[in-house]
């Protein structure tokens, strides 16, 4: 009746709420495997919600790709670019043409050390 619907659940309550219930859990699970580190529980938590919204679902895509539109910058992103070259980014062989008789200067390494 005029769109309202009754629930008959306790707000607020994880037990009540699969989803909810769920995240709770892995929170915890998270919590425990980092309990080896000396680090204050805020910082925990703030390091286990980075990792898991940074994570890519089943979709192909994490949590906040799908809640902001663009990907989180980890580290792995520093460690792994992936970028296309544009025509002017190409990077073209340098060659050099030597002439017979022409001074040059070169280095000689022998076992890893200039000689």
């Amino acid at each position: 009746m005029n769109g309202i619907k009754q629930k008959f659940i306790a707000p607020g309550r994880p037990a009540t709420n699969g989803l909810a219930e769920r995240n709770v859990q892995i929170l915890k699970d998270k919590l425990k495997l980092m309990s080896f580190e000396i680090l204050p529980i805020y910082l925990k938590v703030q390091r286990i919600l980075f990792r898991y919204l940074a994570t890519p679902l089943a979709n192909g895509k994490s949590p906040a790709e799908m809640y902001l539109n663009r990907k989180k910058r980890i580290k792995l992103n520093a460690m792994f670019p992936h970028y296309e070259m544009t025509s002017k980014q190409k990077i073209k062989p340098r060659t050099r043409i030597i002439k017979a008789r022409e001074r040059i200067r070169t280095n000689f390494f022998v076992n890893s050390k200039p000689n």
